[in-house]
């Protein structure tokens, strides 16, 4: 293959100084050679490459039926008269509505293990030859690290600690489903996927769109090996109290849902202003415009303000 000069016939053409996109950024002219701005600005606004956010999250588990006052018992840890109580807490806290349809609403925070391999270097040990790098074996599995909200009817002292002492008791080896200490976490992360916002015809803006999951983290055989310490004192502006909790786990694996982008897809080709027959709705305040779209899902009366999938 041929081989000369790189042509600089962009680099070197002059700019037209008088147009109003003419910026000067890190001594570069960008004006059609260069449009820091604009590039950027269309790398957020697709979904695949819009900055993610750190707070729409869900973590998801079942805390195995073993865990119980009976188990408790038999294994010695009732000393008094009294019991745990873990039975009437499960029935109370472990609901489908505190701990599943939006995930275990008690826990507030997640630590995400990272990977990391052992590796090494060697050199023929003479002269100034580079060391080469080579990899020993794939390190042990980083802990998963969630943090829960301490409430009146303590969901980490009457559930999660009872769970961590009988996994001490019965150890990890694989048993009976009956006597099976360990539990699937499921740490689901979302994402906006833009909006279709109505307002009905009562005058409420309504977002027919929900979250998209956007990375899904599976844990699998989970048991909690750590519950933190707690601290209390008389201070009033001391903040709600997180208390730590460290598990172990087998094996891991991320997954992305790809019904999601087939989601954001249909929801920007309907935010789309190319859309066919756009009209004009015009409420009794002369003031008040709203591009609608036509479509069989919405009122008649209701109005559409149509957004991109985006983080804007």
């Amino acid at each position: 293959m041929a081989t000369g000069p790189i042509k600089l016939d962009n680099i070197t053409a002059p700019v037209d100084q008088s147009r109003d996109s003419a910026v000067v950024f890190s001594n570069l002219t960008v004006d059609g050679l260069f449009p820091t701005r604009e590039v950027f600005m269309n790398f957020l606004s697709e979904w695949e490459t819009s900055i993610s956010t750190q707070f729409l999250w869900t973590v998801t588990f079942q805390v195995p039926p073993i865990v119980s006052d009976e188990a408790m018992k038999t294994w010695g840890e009732l000393w008094t008269d009294q019991s745990w109580n873990v039975n009437s807490i499960r029935n109370t806290l472990h609901t489908r509505s505190l701990t599943e349809s939006y995930g275990c609403l008690f826990a507030q925070s997640v630590i995400l293990p990272g990977e990391n391999m052992d590796y090494g270097n060697i050199s023929p040990g003479n002269r100034s030859f580079q060391h080469i790098p080579f990899l020993r074996a794939r390190n042990q599995p980083e802990v998963l690290t969630l943090r829960f909200q301490e409430t009146n009817a303590s969901f980490t002292d009457f559930l999660l600690r009872p769970w961590a002492i009988l996994a001490g008791h019965y150890g990890l080896t694989a048993r009976s489903l009956a006597e099976n200490i360990k539990a699937d976490v499921i740490v689901t992360l979302y994402a906006k996927a833009g909006g279709r916002i109505i307002e009905t015809s009562n005058g409420q803006d309504v977002n027919i769109n929900s979250f998209v999951p956007r990375k899904v983290w599976m844990f699998h055989d989970c048991v909690p090996v750590s519950i933190g310490n707690t601290d209390y004192t008389y201070d009033t502006t001391a903040s709600p109290e997180l208390i730590n909790t460290v598990w172990v786990y087998s094996r891991y694996q991320v997954h992305f849902p790809e019904v999601s982008l087939k989601q954001v897809e249909e929801n920007n080709k309907f935010n789309s202003f190319q859309l066919p027959i756009p009209t004009k709705y015009t409420p009794s305040n002369p003031s008040e415009r709203y591009d609608t779209m036509r479509t069989g899902t919405i009122k008649e009366n209701d109005r559409v303000r149509p957004r991109k999938a985006s983080i804007f």
